[in-house]
């Protein structure tokens, strides 16, 4: 084969390969060219975002006992054996025991250090 009739056997064959994709359409055949690119980017740190994420635990009602006292506004749970002191979100129920050795149901938030009271009830020794 000469240089024209190599040449020429190019350009038909890729005139030929230019075809393909519309004579399958024209069957019903889809064909789909898909070109990706990929950069990377270098970003300053002075451009970088920080994500943070927060766990929070789901609290679980527990029981505290101790004496119900007054302290300001707030009342509160003294437990002396752990000698540790909880505010209680519910002053309505806790009057009623204010000097009283309790029993207390409640969620404690440990931020506020205070008890999301359910029940309060009278310890029986």
């Amino acid at each position: 084969m000469n240089r024209k009739t190599l040449f020429l056997s190019f350009i038909f064959l890729g005139a030929a390969l230019n075809l393909l994709p519309n004579l399958q359409a024209q069957e019903g055949t889809k064909t789909t060219t898909t070109q990706t690119t990929t950069r990377e980017a270098q970003v300053p740190a002075s451009q970088t975002t920080t994500v943070q994420t927060t766990t929070q635990a789901v609290n679980v009602a527990q029981t505290y006992m101790g004496k119900i006292d007054k302290k300001e506004d707030q009342y509160i749970l003294l437990n002396k054996a752990k000698k540790a002191s909880y505010k209680l979100d519910d002053a309505t129920q806790s009057e009623k025991f204010n000097g009283d050795d309790v029993k207390v149901v409640g969620t404690l938030d440990s931020a506020t250090n205070m008890i999301h009271v359910q029940s309060i009830e009278k310890n029986r020794k």
